[in-house]
């Protein structure tokens, strides 16, 4: 457990500097101190939680896992925020690649087939269905491509986007990350169709979100709109998309 200005004191003292240092709190759990002691999770003191001994995976880079949700809501932590109950973490040195995964048309299918559902559409996210998920073996330019798109709409989603292309450009980058998945998952499937997304975008050698100087929002938009030309590959190859019949499946398309 993580040392506080009480560690180690007596409890008489210890209490007397929880109270001076959370004086609202301290009054509140006043009210219910015998209760407190009894429980079975109790710390040193009354206020405490037991020792948590993975307490300090919260402040690696993870990913918040959500209990319940209506689809794929897998959402990205370097701040080291704490979770309650109602999340989950998954702790990786690779988060954009695996939030990328996670959040794919491919895994909310997943889910879907495996974890149990709620009324109104909802699904539970509980570690016994999330763990069930297998990443698929990438390369490192794979890994690196996903990567890279990730952290474009990463950076977007914290910009104040006027333009009304932008949302376009949102849905567009994650049509690219969807394909990649599909291609990591189902390479055989895309492949007997000539459909290829990995090659396509590697050749672009699109920068890193760090590594683009100046303005990112306006590279962003320039990336974008060289990558949505009506005559360029991938526009074509994400239509064609649509005529796989598995992925038609995943995507409820078809029955």
């Amino acid at each position: 457990m993580r040392n506080v200005s009480w560690t180690g004191k007596p409890e008489p003292k210890a209490e007397q500097i929880f109270a001076q240092t959370y004086p609202a709190i301290h009054h509140h759990f006043s009210q219910f101190r015998e209760a407190l002691i009894k429980r079975y999770d109790q710390g040193k003191f009354f206020w405490e939680l037991r020792s948590c001994i993975y307490w300090q995976e919260f402040e690696r880079s993870k990913i918040f896992i959500p209990a319940i949700a209506q689809s794929a809501d897998y959402a990205a932590d370097y701040s080291g925020y704490y979770g309650n109950d109602k999340t989950n973490i998954c702790v990786t040195d690779e988060v954009e690649f695996i939030l990328g995964i996670l959040n794919s048309k491919v895994m909310w299918w997943f889910i879907q087939q495996t974890a149990a559902s709620k009324q109104g559409g909802f699904y539970e996210f509980k570690p016994m269905y999330v763990t069930q998920i297998s990443i698929p073996p990438a390369s490192e330019r794979d890994k690196g491509t996903i990567e890279t798109l990730v952290s474009y709409i990463l950076h977007l989603t914290t910009q104040s986007l006027h333009d009304p292309s932008d949302k376009l450009m949102l849905d567009y980058f994650e049509q690219l990350i969807n394909a990649l998945v599909y291609e990591l998952y189902l390479p055989a499937d895309l492949h007997a169709h000539n459909l290829s997304f990995a090659p396509l975008l590697q050749a672009e050698a699109l920068p890193a979100i760090d590594d683009i100087p100046g303005d990112k929002l306006a590279a962003l938009r320039a990336i974008f709109q060289r990558l949505y030309a009506t005559d360029h590959p991938l526009r074509r190859h994400l239509f064609l998309l649509d005529t796989i019949p598995t992925i038609r499946i995943i995507e409820g398309k078809e029955a």
